[in-house]
């Protein structure tokens, strides 16, 4: 009898909302302001539309600036669109990432997104300049922005000048050139012998190594096929001396607290054993096992965690100078690593494992 009755009332429950989504509408939705509100936006009312996009974050991040643009065509672009016959390059920002179908609308006016920019913005190719105004009319399009020259030059160039490693001695300058992805090889050779020469065809990308005079970046960053312009990186080198100060260890390594490591141990295994003859390491490294040899990279993480800096006059050491460490070579079986770390902390009294290694 009880179960009759759940069913009947379960009947009677969907069948009451059954009614309730048949005869739904916009006439009795006033009574309900969140349907009210979805009524409005099946009208096309624009104040729900802005009332979905007022808290989406529409800066631009560029390397070279960031910036809010303002709905529409940028001014700066505006003006010279009656003058641009043949195809160029602009930054599209949307309301909301474009669809598919929003894409392939795009498409069909010529239109090729390139490289996505945080936040809703495309580099894109347009086919000319009256183009633009179909595309600000499309209803998901919210700003087209012209691409500066200076948008397109490292701060660090634009700042400072090209560092001395990528200046040569006639005052030529060596310079990472992005251009766009739609932009062909042919083409690129052709703006580059404009203004220099070419040093290394892209491998990866379209990213080129020119020599050009110094003089001439800000003209190359006025063609329209170039995305980006960098110069090349310094000289490769070797560098392990930034982490105590990145992790704060030579504040507690100066007065007052003075903190060196001593009377910890710490257990290491590696590839192979620190080097215990190592001045930096001398008298504080013992071999916990047996069949292994030195190994430059277990000396290195030794170097780090307890080197005192002995053949660079302090200038390079680790985080904790007056440590011990017991080095093992890394174990080949389960029953091996339980019986090194039994010893390391039994006998050697190792309070820290250190392991940079895996599979």
């Amino acid at each position: 009898m009880k179960n009759l009755k759940k069913t009947s009332i379960l009947l009677t429950t969907l069948i009451v909302l059954s009614v309730l989504v048949a005869t739904l509408s916009p006439s009795i939705a006033t009574n309900y302001p969140i349907l009210e509100e979805v009524f409005a936006k099946d009208d096309g009312n624009d104040a729900f539309v802005d009332s979905l996009t007022e808290n989406v974050d529409y800066t631009i991040l560029l390397q070279s600036r960031q910036f809010v643009p303002e709905s529409g065509i940028d001014p700066i672009l505006e003006k010279e669109l009656l003058k641009r016959a043949e195809g160029f390059h602009v930054l599209i920002q949307f309301n909301n990432i474009p669809t598919d179908t929003e894409k392939k609308a795009l498409e069909s006016f010529g239109v090729e997104l390139l490289d996505y920019i945080p936040n809703n913005a495309w580099y894109a190719y347009v086919p000319d300049g009256n183009t633009v105004y179909d595309i600000i009319a499309r209803p998901n399009v919210r700003a087209i922005i012209e691409i500066l020259p200076p948008d397109k030059i490292a701060p660090a160039i634009r700042n400072y000048g090209v560092g001395k490693w990528a200046t040569n001695e006639d005052k030529t300058v060596n310079l990472q050139v992005i251009f766009f992805d739609d932009v062909s090889k042919d083409m690129a050779i052709q703006i580059i012998s404009k203004y220099g020469t070419v040093v290394e065809e892209p491998n990866l990308g379209n990213v080129w190594a020119i020599t050009v005079q110094s003089d001439a970046i800000p003209d190359l960053a006025d063609e329209d096929s170039v995305q980006w312009i960098d110069q090349v990186p310094p000289p490769k080198t070797t560098n392990n001396d930034g982490s105590r100060a990145a992790i704060k260890v030579n504040t507690v390594q100066s007065p007052p607290y003075n903190l060196n490591g001593y009377g910890v141990v710490i257990a290491e295994w590696d590839g192979g054993w620190a080097d215990n003859t190592h001045n930096d390491l001398k008298g504080r490294v013992t071999i916990g096992d047996t069949g292994s040899s030195v190994a430059s990279h277990a000396t290195h993480v030794a170097g780090t965690a307890i080197g005192d800096g002995t053949n660079s006059g302090g200038v390079y050491r680790g985080m904790a100078t007056k440590a011990k460490l017991i080095s093992y070579e890394w174990p080949d079986t389960i029953s091996e690593m339980d019986s090194e770390t039994s010893s390391a902390i039994n006998k050697y009294g190792a309070v820290i494992s250190q392991n940079s290694w895996g599979w």
